[in-house]
C-alpha cells in the first residue's frame, strides 16, 4: 500500500485528496479538502492572474503540501484548470509553487480534465443506479471559469466540450451582482442559452457513437436501460447546491455524493437569492462564503444545462477531477 495526494488547482477553488491506494485498485480517502481561493478573479477582465488570487492559492498551497507530506503523500500530483490555461502569466503561480514547494502544476486541457473526471464517474454513476447506468449521460462540471460536458453513451464517449459558461466568468461577462436586477437576469440567460446553443453536445438518437475515444472497460457489465438523458453533476457547483437545499431545510451540510436535485429546486433557489443584499447573501446556511458572489451564475448554468438537455434533476458525482488525478 501507498499514500498519494492529488491537488486540483481549479478557477475558483483548490481541491486536495489524499488517500491509501490498495494494491487491489481500492482506496482509502485519508483526507478531502476544498479551499475558494478565487484564482480566476479579474481574469475575464485583463487576461492575467491578479497579485492577490496568486497569493491566496500560494498560500493554500502551502497548507495543502504541509499536510498532504504529515500524512505519509510519498507523491504528489497537481493539475491546473480553466483559469491557468487562460492566464496569459500562469508561470507567476506554477513557477513559486515548483521553486518553493517542489509541486508541478500540470495545465491540463478541457479534454484531459473532462477524461479524467468521468474515468471515476462512470463507475461511481453505475452504482448509484444500482449497476444499471444509463444509456446516455452528460456529465458535467461547473468550475469558475468553464463548465466542461461530455456525452457518453453506454460507457463510450460520444461527444464533449469545454464552454467557457464558469460561474466566476459568467458573473463577470453578464454584470451579476446582488441584488439580482432583471436586466442582469437578462443578460445572464442571453449568454447562458447562446453558448450553449452553438457548443454543447446534441444527444443524437444514433445507437452508435461517432467519437469512441474513450473504450469501455473491459469488464464492463453494466445493463443500459433506454431512457431519458442522465445529467451527472461533477465539482464544486453541483455539491454546493446541495448544501443550499440542506441549509434551506434547516440542516448541516452532508455528503453530497449520490444526492439528486430537481430543476423546480434550483428555480426556488434562484428566486430566494435574487433579492438578497450581499451582505444576506454571506448569511445563508451551508453557503461557502467563498462563493457568494458566484453562487447565483453557477446555479443559473445548472439550471439551463437542465433546461437544455430536457431533464427535470440531475445526480451529484461528488468524485471528480481529484480523484481522477489520484487514480487514473
Amino acid at each position: 500500500m501507498s499514500i498519494k495526494a492529488a491537488i486540483d488547482v481549479g478557477s475558483n477553488s483548490v481541491k486536495l485528496l489524499a488517500a491509501e491506494l490498495k494494491e487491489d485498485g481500492g482506496y482509502r480517502v485519508l483526507l478531502d479538502r476544498s479551499t475558494v481561493t478565487g484564482l480566476s478573479r479579474g481574469l475575464t477582465e485583463h487576461g492575467s492572474l491578479s497579485q492577490n488570487a496568486i497569493d491566496d492559492t500560494l498560500e493554500c498551497l502551502r497548507s495543502m503540501v504541509a499536510k498532504a507530506r504529515e500524512l505519509g503523500a510519498q507523491e504528489i500530483v497537481a493539475a491546473g484548470t480553466a483559469a491557468l490555461r487562460s492566464a496569459s502569466d500562469s508561470q507567476r503561480l506554477t513557477g513559486p509553487a515548483k521553486d518553493e514547494l517542489g509541486l508541478d502544476i500540470r495545465i491540463i486541457s478541457g479534454d484531459e480534465e473532462a477524461r479524467l473526471s468521468r474515468a471515476v464517474a462512470l463507475r461511481e454513476l453505475a452504482q448509484a443506479f444500482g449497476g444499471a447506468a444509463p444509456r446516455d449521460v452528460i456529465f458535467f462540471d461547473v468550475g469558475g471559469g468553464s463548465t466542461e460536458l461530455t456525452w457518453c453513451r453506454k460507457g463510450v464517449v460520444a461527444d464533449s466540450a469545454s464552454l467557457a459558461l464558469g460561474a466566476r466568468r459568467c458573473t463577470e461577462l453578464a454584470g451579476v451582482k446582488h441584488p439580482v436586477s432583471l436586466e442582469m437576469l437578462g443578460r445572464l440567460h442571453e449568454l447562458l442559452e447562446r453558448v450553449l446553443a452553438e457548443e454543447a453536445p446534441v444527444v443524437s438518437g444514433n445507437d452508435s457513437p461517432e467519437d469512441d475515444r474513450l473504450a469501455p472497460p473491459p469488464d464492463d457489465d453494466f445493463n443500459y436501460p433506454e431512457q431519458g438523458v442522465c445529467l451527472a453533476g461533477l465539482g464544486g457547483t453541483a455539491s454546493n447546491v446541495v448544501w443550499l437545499l440542506q441549509g434551506r431545510a434547516g440542516q448541516d451540510a452532508g455528503d453530497p455524493h449520490g444526492q439528486r436535485v430537481r430543476l423546480s429546486q434550483m428555480d426556488e433557489l434562484l428566486h430566494f437569492l435574487a433579492p438578497l443584499s450581499p451582505e444576506q447573501v454571506l448569511e445563508v446556511p451551508n453557503l461557502d462564503p467563498g462563493r457568494a458572489d458566484i453562487i447565483y451564475a453557477g446555479i443559473s448554468i445548472l439550471t439551463a444545462l437542465c433546461e437544455f438537455y430536457k431533464a427535470e434533476e440531475f445526480i451529484v458525482i461528488d468524485r471528480g477531477l481529484r480523484y481522477g488525478l489520484l487514480l487514473g
